[in-house]
């Protein structure tokens, strides 16, 4: 299940989704989140950041490309907990990159898993 946030003015969106089961612990952590850039036409990784997140490591890849001959970034971050994997991304045009930042660093960093 995917829940995500639209916010028109700046064209961006902000989700999470989770996946688990048999499988999921095999996989290293930077191939996980790999689906959802795997999207992307011409995509570019500008940076890949390994972090904790809830006392699991986790990894934040941002990803430039485009999507359906948009240019658009895609700020994603992946981490591992509970036989479980939770992803959480932005996507977002260039222009909508530093006013999505601060949204997406808040609703990744709030996460908790109990």
């Amino acid at each position: 299940r995917t829940v995500s946030f639209y916010n028109a003015s700046l064209r961006s969106s902000i989700s999470t989704d989770a996946f688990c089961g048999r499988g999921i612990g095999d996989r290293k952590i930077d191939t996980l989140g790999g689906e959802i850039a795997s999207a992307l036409e011409n995509r570019v990784i500008l940076s890949e950041t390994p972090f904790e997140l809830d006392g699991r490591g986790a990894l934040r890849q941002r990803v430039r490309g485009s999507l359906d001959g948009v240019e658009v970034l895609v700020d994603l971050v992946v981490v591992r907990k509970g036989g479980c994997v939770f992803d959480f991304y932005a996507v977002t045009p260039p222009e909508g990159v530093a006013q999505t930042a601060a949204d997406f660093e808040s609703f990744f960093g709030a996460f908790r898993y109990e």
